[in-house]
């Protein structure tokens, strides 16, 4: 009993207190509390406006109170949002945020990382396992969300991913990437890269993240493109999923066609319109629009083409100056790029040079140079284009000299390919002589055009008689523009030649030695690791205190061991530079590659590894690709699946300039090299999905895909992502024709152009769609008539599909063509060349294709490029061990392209 008491009296005196809490308040309890939160706003006030204090210690003490508060402090911060005074507001916009989180004390060191925050602040709280608090700042900052969308963000983002990494949990990072990559409302184009890695990881993207068009792309980054177009949707995502999906068919409707032709009219929207009908497949309403414009008998009928062109010619000439480009590209697209020559010819006469000249219309290019074709004024000539670069030269301004030098070795290298060496080699001299020490020349204008074959080895010969005499700083861009492999070490690897006998030629030897030629040194004496060890110890002597250019130096001997098969050497470069903990990554790409291809391949994956821990910078995205391979092979499933969870969490820039950063494209071109096509497919289907509209980007995306496409043999794959670029082009002002024209490169938009006609005649072959094919065919070769690989590819299909007479007229239409420009060229080299290659691909005509690459390869003997034309005549006609001969040459001329490696195996293995 007493035990029972004592429960029940003491369950009463805790009871007495509990109940007196629970009293209601009194009135004189209510003013006490109520006077107390009007103390405690009035603080919180008070606190605010320091923020904007002039004296720093005390913004900082405010802000530390403030976030001590917490929550109550919330309403008295978003007051501070709208005040006058930037800093207060500008607080109160970091602090607000940060408010709302649970868990997380004030300190000294957060502050120094949340005020005024950058992505460097951002990475370091990740560092420090703050992610919530990272998250929380960078969307309140929209100033750090702006930098992100640019180049900025490539760096951070694949460091934040390589931190989360190695926290444990690449997850981690998704809250982060999540707000850098959802982009702002004034930098939507159509795409959302946050919204397309949550469905490529299952990841939660959550009710509060707001995006323009968020419902239709997360169906569409789920495949269900119809679905997505049934959404609501802005017009910039409509366009973007017509074009980047292949929707052509929908050109047909008109206000699909308004979509893509806003702002224009008259002429050019019409000859824009019908190459919008073309590619929705109606070709009669496309031959009717450009019957109306250039009075012609419509596609099938035409008689007089020339007509057509003379007519296209004078709507350039009248057509408003801002729907020119479109007009353009309209007429190139259709296959009448003659019109835009003769237009060029009147009105650039620089961007009229490259363009005829990547079309074989070499008279015309004399013409424009004020060369007669049969040479016969070339004295004089040349005297005046001395004097020409010489006032070129003179001009402070870089580009007017680039612009006539580069046009000056373009022309070298079309005489070189015509058989007018003699000439070539007085007009490269002269060229040479006014470039002098100009090193700027010599680094972007100069090598150009002559580091090509032939052209390449006068080039050398005419340098050789003058590098002793030129600065030390205008040999190092000869050597590093004309012996790109040997990379910075280039000078020292000149100056350290190995005793041989007989001595060779400088460019000689450094030439062998870029084609890893170790019989030629063994036959002189020596070898290349000889050469190579001599170097080394030169390096290690004179680079002690300079670690940077040690490291570089040593990459490149490492790389030359590599290539010239000396994989003991190689790796013990490599390794020695690992275990000095220099973080080159070239250093471990090779001791990684030499083990993969020992079959060890857990140690590649350890080596990858330790350099992902050893720098976050030099650890780039294709390395994880190589990671994760090595991964497979060695059976480490788990540490593969959780390495590319990061795979997606660490995306790179997507926006670039010519020479831009890291981006998805750059990871697929590095993939591509490395014939590594399924990993560079799936990256650059991603640059592709997210390039900006209409832009040098996605012309570069859809050029790289269409190239790995084209690797693998899917041609119609090709063709269709080569004509989103074009369509999406097909606007006034669009911003790649736009460039293309002022940058004077439309001869490599019209080399789009081709391959798209090509492949998509190739697709239509494969299909059995015989009509639709001849007609690409048609466009193509009144494109550009002597690209023969129209014929190479599509003949042997349609031969396969027993259509032997299409397959005979479109044989016949380019045999003509190529005959003529022989005919007028002899000892045009190229073309000679291309007529032997389609001979054997087509197994036509093999006794004279035999003697055009003969001939060929007499021109220009040490151009690998025809001698695998020689190989392959010799393959098709039964004479493999001569096939075999061959294709060694090329590989010694060239070991590094792929091609002929492949092609020796395929002879070797006698596979057709």
């Amino acid at each position: 009993m007493r035990s029972l008491d004592f429960t029940l009296g003491l369950i009463c005196l805790v009871s007495v207190p509990l109940l007196a809490r629970g009293a209601p308040p009194t009135e004189q309890n209510q003013e006490s509390q109520s006077s107390s939160r009007d103390e405690q706003a009035n603080l919180y006030t008070s606190l605010v406006q320091q923020l904007g204090n002039t004296e720093f210690a005390k913004r900082k003490e405010a802000f530390l109170e403030l976030w001590k508060a917490g929550p109550k402090a919330i309403a008295a911060v978003e007051s501070g949002l709208g005040s006058k005074n930037l800093q207060i507001a500008q607080g109160s916009e970091i602090l607000l945020p940060i408010l709302k989180l649970d868990g997380l004390g004030p300190s000294s060191e957060l502050y120094s990382l949340v005020i005024e925050p950058t992505p460097a602040k951002i990475s370091t709280l990740c560092s420090n396992r703050h992610w919530r608090l990272a998250e929380q700042v960078l969307l309140g900052s929209e100033s750090i969300k702006e930098q992100l969308a640019g180049f900025a963000g490539t760096s951070f983002l694949s460091l934040i991913g390589r931190l989360a990494m190695r926290q444990g949990d690449p997850t981690i990072a998704w809250p982060i990437v999540r707000a850098a990559t959802n982009p702002l409302e004034n930098n939507y184009k159509g795409s959302n890269l946050a919204i397309w890695i949550s469905k490529q990881q299952n990841l939660e993207l959550g009710d509060s993240f707001i995006a323009p068009d968020r419902e239709a792309l997360e169906l569409l980054y789920e495949g269900k493109v119809a679905a997505a177009l049934k959404k609501p949707a802005s017009d910039v995502l409509k366009e973007r999923i017509y074009s980047r999906y292949g929707l052509w068919n929908a050109l047909s409707k008109e206000e699909v066609r308004k979509l893509y032709l806003q702002e224009s009219f008259g002429v050019s929207q019409q000859a824009a319109e019908a190459i919008l009908f073309e590619y929705a497949g109606n070709f009669r309403a496309a031959d009717e629009l450009w019957q109306t414009l250039l009075g012609s008998e419509g596609e099938e009928q035409t008689s007089d083409f020339e007509l057509e062109i003379s007519n296209a010619l004078k709507l350039l000439e009248e057509v408003d100056f801002g729907s020119r480009n479109q007009l353009i590209l309209a007429l190139m697209a259709s296959g009448r790029c003659d019109a835009v020559g003769q237009y060029l010819r009147q009105t650039d006469q620089d961007a009229a040079f490259d363009f005829l000249a990547s079309d074989g219309k070499y008279e015309s290019v004399f013409e424009l140079q004020g060369l007669q074709s049969d040479f016969s004024n070339f004295q004089q000539w040349l005297k005046n284009q001395k004097t020409r670069l010489q006032a070129q030269a003179m001009q402070f301004g870089r580009d007017p000299a680039l612009d006539a030098f580069a046009q000056a070795s373009h022309m070298c290298n079309i005489m070189v390919g015509l058989g007018y060496k003699s000439e070539a080699e007085q007009y490269f001299e002269t060229i040479c002589e006014v470039a002098d020490n100009k090193q700027h020349l010599w680094d972007r204008a100069l090598w150009l055009w002559m580091n090509r074959d032939e052209s390449r080895q006068l080039a050398l010969r005419v340098i050789g008689t003058h590098f002793r005499t030129l600065s030390a700083n205008t040999r190092r861009s000869i050597l590093k523009n004309f012996f790109p492999e040997l990379g910075v070490s280039a000078s020292l690897l000149a100056a350290n030649i190995p005793v041989l006998e007989p001595e060779p030629p400088l460019f000689e030897a450094l030439d062998h030695l870029q084609a890893c030629d170790n019989s030629y040194f063994e036959q002189h004496g020596s070898s290349i690791e000889a050469w190579l060890r001599k170097v080394e110890k030169v390096i290690l002597r004179d680079n002690a205190n300079d670690p940077a250019r040690l490291v570089l130096q040593l990459k490149d001997l490492a790389s030359l061991a590599q290539l010239s098969n000396l994989k003991d050497y190689a790796l013990e470069l490599a390794l020695t530079q690992i275990e000095l903990k220099n973080v080159a990554p070239e250093h471990w790409n090779i001791a990684a590659d030499i083990y993969m291809n020992r079959g060890d391949a857990a140690r590649a994956a350890d080596i990858l590894a330790g350099l992902r821990s050893a720098s976050s910078s030099s650890y780039s995205h294709s390395m994880l690709v190589k990671e994760g391979n090595a991964l497979l092979l060695s059976g480490q499933l788990e540490k593969h699946d959780e390495l590319a969870r990061t795979r997606w969490m660490r995306p790179l820039a997507l926006t670039r300039i010519r020479q831009g950063s890291f981006h998805y494209g750059n990871v697929a071109s590095e993939l591509f090299d490395q014939a590594d096509f399924g990993n560079a497919e799936e990256y650059a289907k991603t640059a592709v999905q997210h390039a900006d509209f209409g832009s040098y980007d996605v012309y570069q995306s859809c050029r790289e895909l269409g190239q790995i496409y084209e690797e693998q043999k899917m041609y119609a794959e090709s063709a269709e992502v080569l004509r989103i670029p074009l369509l999406e082009s097909l606007r006034p002002r669009a911003s790649l024709i736009e460039f293309q024209v002022a940058s004077k490169q439309l001869h490599f938009l019209r080399y789009l152009i081709i391959r798209e006609r090509i492949h998509r005649a190739v697709g239509c072959i494969e299909r059995g769609e015989f009509q639709a094919a001849e007609r690409h065919m048609k466009v193509g070769e009144r494109s550009k008539p002597q690209d023969i690989e129209m014929v190479v590819l599509c003949y042997p299909k349609l031969v396969a599909a027993g259509q032997n007479e299409l397959a005979q007229r479109l044989f016949d239409s380019y045999d003509s063509v190529m005959q003529k420009q022989l005919q007028r060229w002899p000892n045009d080299a190229m073309a000679a060349n291309n007529l032997a290659w389609m001979y054997a691909r087509c197994d036509r005509k093999l006794e004279e294709a035999l003697k055009l690459a003969q001939k060929g390869v007499s021109l220009a003997p040490s151009s690998p490029t025809y001698l695998d034309t020689l190989a392959e005549v010799h393959y098709r006609s039964g004479r493999v061990d001569a096939a075999v001969n061959a294709m060694k040459k090329c590989v010694r001329l060239n070991p590094r392209e792929r091609h002929y490696r492949e092609n020796l195996e395929r002879f070797a293995a006698r596979r057709p």
